[in-house]
């Protein structure tokens, strides 16, 4: 119950992946009465098929992007120090060869430039290898027109303890949790009907379905301004052992990880177009590119018996006349009614676009409006959201 007294609000949040747990957290620690309804189980959709990074995006310094840059930064010191269990520093490497269009020097810039904007939450210093260095690290590397490496810090999480913690901080706030609640359709003034049939009725509602965020909205006849791109990322897991993560280029000047994940090679991602936010696994196609790829910078040859999984999730992206991996991955928060939709959002930056996103559910009045009022005054913003 709010210090004031007041009855608490009755928030439903749709959507139980990382961005839609923190906002139920957020607003639960506001004093609210919340409910989150999944579709299926918590944080097992887009949030379990991520590089399970929780970086500042040291690509979009590229692109100038450095304020970008620091509150992701930022963000990631704060799920650090919250979660000390669930994540962990890696040292990653940047191997640089000749023939590559990124050059040494360009890229030792932006690795400095990274550290530097940690400020006092870097992780340590990168720094220049040697060729000879660096294959003393990564023997089974190819070396044909190496010339070293640079290597920055950067932290990997273990998602699902993460959001394991974060549901067992909702339960402790008093949110209910309705997992296996597939939502047919929203209204802007408080109702959400289940695929069941069953209507629930509730002060506010938050759209934090992410990529079913607009679906919804288009199946419950409510318009928006923004609409999403469907992005399916899909990574190989490989039974081979890597000490340190490796980030590598392909000819398109992408970057692919090789992190280290539980004795395995964690290898992604990739960036594929889809028309929708159904989930489809990963392609033959994609299997081909990351193998290539993999090959490429390494001497043995993945054979497939060596690729014990794979992942795929679909990312939903804020429309945008860029390329898809040049895209910022801002997040768009817009009110309706009572209907605040989310769109877009990553997980470094999902408690802070949670702490946004409760600023204007904060801002709805709780008064009735109808459907006509509500459709005709939306308010949006916008937010830097990183993955």
């Amino acid at each position: 119950m709010p210090k004031n007294s007041k009855k608490a609000v009755r928030i439903g949040v749709v959507g139980g992946g990382i961005n839609g747990l923190c906002i139920a957290r957020e607003l639960a620690m506001k004093g609210n009465d919340v409910t989150l309804i999944e579709g299926g189980d918590f944080g097992q959709a887009t949030s379990s098929a991520s590089s399970r990074m929780l970086h500042g995006g040291l690509r979009y310094l590229e692109h100038g992007q450095l304020r970008f840059v620091y509150h992701a930064l930022m963000e990631r010191a704060s799920w650090i120090k919250q979660y000390p269990q669930q994540t962990r520093v890696v040292e990653n490497f940047i191997p640089i060869y000749r023939s590559q269009t990124r050059s040494r020097w360009l890229i030792g810039a932006g690795v400095k430039l990274y550290q530097w904007l940690s400020g006092r939450y870097s992780l340590g210093a990168s720094r220049w290898w040697s060729r000879y260095q660096y294959l003393s690290r990564f023997p089974d590397a190819k070396h044909g027109d190496l010339v070293g490496a640079w290597s920055y810090f950067d932290v990997m999480m273990d998602d699902q303890a993460l959001m394991a913690a974060i549901i067992d901080e909702l339960k402790t706030l008093g949110v209910n949790l309705r997992s296996q609640c597939s939502v047919s359709r929203l209204s802007v003034d408080g109702e959400v009907e289940l695929a069941t049939g069953e209507s629930l009725h509730f002060d506010k509602v938050v759209n934090a379905a992410g990529p079913w965020a607009s679906n919804i909205l288009r199946s419950s006849g409510i318009s928006s301004r923004f609409h999403l791109d469907y992005i399916r990322g899909s990574h190989l897991i490989i039974n081979r052992r890597i000490a340190h993560g490796v980030v590598l280029q392909d000819d398109a000047k992408r970057v692919i990880f090789a992190l280290p994940l539980n004795g395995k090679t964690l290898f992604g991602t990739t960036e594929v177009s889809q028309a929708g936010p159904t989930n489809t696994g990963i392609s033959a196609d994609e299997r081909s590119y990351l193998s290539q790829i993999y090959n490429r910078h390494f001497n043995i040859a993945l054979s497939p018996d060596e690729v014990i999984a794979t992942t795929s999730g679909v990312r939903p992206i804020v429309q945008s006349e860029e390329g898809m991996s040049k895209a910022s991955r801002e997040a768009e928060v817009e009110v309706i009614g009572r209907l605040c939709n989310v769109f877009g959002g990553k997980w470094t930056s999902a408690p802070s676009l949670a702490k946004d996103v409760a600023k204007k559910v904060a801002s709805i009045p709780n008064s009735s409006l109808s459907k006509g009022e509500a459709s005709t005054n939306p308010t949006s913003m916008t937010r830097p959201s990183v993955s």
